[in-house]
C-alpha cells in the first residue's frame, strides 16, 4: 500500500530555482508528515516524483516546502518547482529521532571510520594482529586520546606504522592537512602499497583538488584490495577530473573556489564575498576558532549534473566535504542563491565543528536555524497534533528546527558550542546532550512537548 500527495496547483509558474515563490511550508509539510506516518505502517520502499512531463523519479525520502518539492538521494539532494510535479508516492518509514541511518544527503567520506574498518579486517585476516591502543581510542572516536597515544608510541618506535596512520586519520578528520600529508609521506615511503595509505592519501588530494593524484593513489589501492566504496569515490574523481579541463581555481585563505569557464569570473567574485561574509557570522556564532579552507566547486548545470551524477534536474546545491553549486544561467548572486550557499556553507562548518558527528537533525535544525527560518510558523499545527495523540513527525525539518531552537531558549544559544565541541571529542550524540542539557535527546523532546502545549493554546 502507498499513499500519494499531490502537490499545490496554481502556483506562479517558476523562473529558474522557482524565484519568487514563498508560499508556507507548513501545510504541505503535515501533509508530508500524514503521509509518512500511513507509509510506515505499510512497510519499507522509495517514494517516487513523477514530474509533469512523465519522468518518475525515485528517492529514499521526499519532502514538500511550500513552492519546492526536496528528494533525499544517497548521491545528494534533486529539488525541483511543485509546478513540475504532478504526484508525489511515499512509501519509506519515517526516519529515527536521532537521524541515525539516514541515507540523506551525500556526506563527506569518514576517514576515521574507514581507518577502523581497515583495522577491523586486519584483526580478522589470518595470522593478522590485533590493533593497538592508539587504533583502538580511534575506532572509540576518541580522537584527542587516539592522538596522544599513537605520539607516545612513536616516541618509543618510530616505525610503527599504524600510529601514524592513525595520526594521519585524526589530522585529515581535523582538517590538518600538512600533517596528514607528512605522515602519510613516511608511510609510502616505507611501504608503497599500504592500502590504507593510499586511500589517505588520495583523499588529501582530493580535497585539495588534486583529481590525478586521487586518482593514482585510489587505482593503487584498489589494485591491492577491492574496495566498493573507495570504487565509487574513484569513479567521482574521474568525472570531475574530465570537466576540469575549463576549470580555473580562485583561492582566499578560507576557500578554494572551483570555477568552470562557462561560469564568469566577476561571479565567482560574488560568491567568495558572500561565502566569506556568512563564514565570518557563522564559525562566531558556533564557536568555531578556525576552519581548514574549504572547497567549493561552481558548475554550469550540465556540468554540476554530470560531475555528481544527480538527475538532469534542478539542484540547488550540494555539501560532500565540498560545497557544489550549479549557477547556470545566473550572472549575479540572486537571494536563492545566496541562500543556498549559506546552507550548505552551514553545513560544511557544522561538521568541521562537530568533527563530521552532528547527527541529522541538529545539522539540518541548524541549517535551517542560520537560514533565518523560524519555527514559530510550525507551533500552532505541531501542537494540535500533540493534543491530537498522533505520533510526532520526526521526519519534519519544522521538527528539528524547532528542537533547536528550544534548546537556544532553554539552555542558552552558546549550548550548541558546547554540544558540538562534545560531539568533537568523541561523545554520542546523547552523551553530548546529557553533559550539556543534563538530559538525553529523549528527554529533550519530552521537555520541548511540554513547554510547546503549556505556550501554544
Amino acid at each position: 500500500m502507498s499513499t500519494s500527495v499531490t502537490p499545490p496547483r496554481g502556483l506562479p509558474a517558476p523562473g529558474r530555482r522557482g524565484r519568487g515563490l514563498r508560499s508556507s511550508r507548513l501545510r504541505f509539510g503535515l501533509a508530508y508528515a500524514a503521509a509518512a506516518l500511513l507509509a510506515a505502517v505499510a512497510g519499507v520502499g522509495a517514494d517516487t516524483v513523477t514530474l509533469t512531463n512523465g519522468t518518475v523519479l525515485s528517492a529514499h525520502r521526499v519532502r514538500v516546502e511550500g513552492s519546492r518539492v526536496i528528494l533525499e538521494q544517497s548521491e545528494g539532494r534533486i529539488i525541483l518547482p511543485s509546478s513540475a510535479v504532478e504526484a508525489i508516492t511515499y512509501t519509506s518509514p519515517l526516519e529515527p529521532a536521532n537521524g541515525e541511518g539516514e541515507p540523506g544527503t551525500r556526506r563527506p567520506f569518514d576517514v576515521v571510520g574507514y581507518l577502523t574498518k581497515r583495522f577491523q579486517l586486519q584483526t580478522a585476516e589470518p595470522g593478522g594482529t590485533a590493533p593497538g591502543a592508539a587504533a583502538a581510542l580511534l575506532s572509540e572516536g576518541r580522537l584527542d586520546a587516539a592522538k596522544a597515544s599513537a605520539e607516545s608510541s612513536l616516541r618509543s618506535d618510530p616505525l610503527d606504522l599504524e600510529s601514524r596512520l592513525v595520526l594521519a586519520a585524526v589530522a585529515l578528520r581535523r582538517g590538518r592537512n600538512s600533517s596528514a600529508r607528512d605522515e602519510l609521506a613516511t608511510i609510502l615511503a616505507r611501504e608503497p602499497d599500504n592500502p590504507a595509505a593510499l586511500v589517505l592519501a588520495g583523499e588529501l588530494a582530493y580535497r585539495q583538488q588534486r583529481l590525478d593524484e586521487a586518482i593514482q593513489h585510489w587505482e593503487h589501492a584498489l589494485e591491492r584490495q577491492a574496495d566498493p566504496l573507495l570504487e565509487n569515490r574513484l569513479e567521482q574523481a574521474r568525472r570531475e577530473l574530465q570537466l576540469a579541463g575549463g576549470h580555473e581555481s580562485l583561492f582566499n585563505p578560507l576557500f578554494e573556489v572551483q570555477i568552470d569557464g562557462e561560469v564568469g569570473l566577476d561571479l565567482a567574485r560574488q560568491v567568495v564575498d558572500a561565502l566569506q561574509q556568512d563564514h565570518q557570522e557563522l564559525a562566531s556564532e558556533l564557536g568555531l576558532d578556525s576552519s581548514p579552507r574549504i572547497p567549493v566547486i561552481l558548475y554550469p548545470d550540465a556540468d554540476f549534473l554530470a560531475s555528481t551524477g544527480l538527475s538532469r534536474h534542478v539542484v540547488l546545491g550540494l555539501f560532500d566535504g565540498k560545497i557544489r553549486v550549479p549557477l547556470g544561467g545566473v550572472f549575479r548572486i540572486d537571494a536563492d542563491v545566496r541562500s543556498t550557499l549559506r546552507h550548505e556553507l552551514i553545513h560544511a562548518l557544522v561538521h568541521i565543528k562537530s568533527e563530521g558527528r552532528a547527527p541529522r537533525w541538529l545539522q539540518e535544525g541548524l541549517a535551517q536555524h542560520f537560514e533565518g527560518r523560524s519555527a514559530q510558523l510550525y507551533e500552532s499545527e505541531l501542537a494540535d497534533l500533540l493534543r491530537s495523540g498522533a505520533p510526532v513527525p520526526l521526519a519534519s525539518y519544522p521538527y528539528w528546527l524547532a528542537l533547536v531552537e528550544f534548546i537556544q531558549a532553554r539552555y542558552g544559544a552558546g549550548t550548541i558550542d558546547g554540544i558540538l565541541d562534545q560531539l568533537a571529542a568523541g561523545a554520542e550524540a546523547d552523551e553530548a546532550l546529557s553533559r550539556e542539557l543534563g538530559t538525553d535527546f529523549s528527554g529533550l523532546e519530552r521537555a520541548w512537548r511540554e513547554d510547546l502545549l503549556e505556550r501554544v493554546p
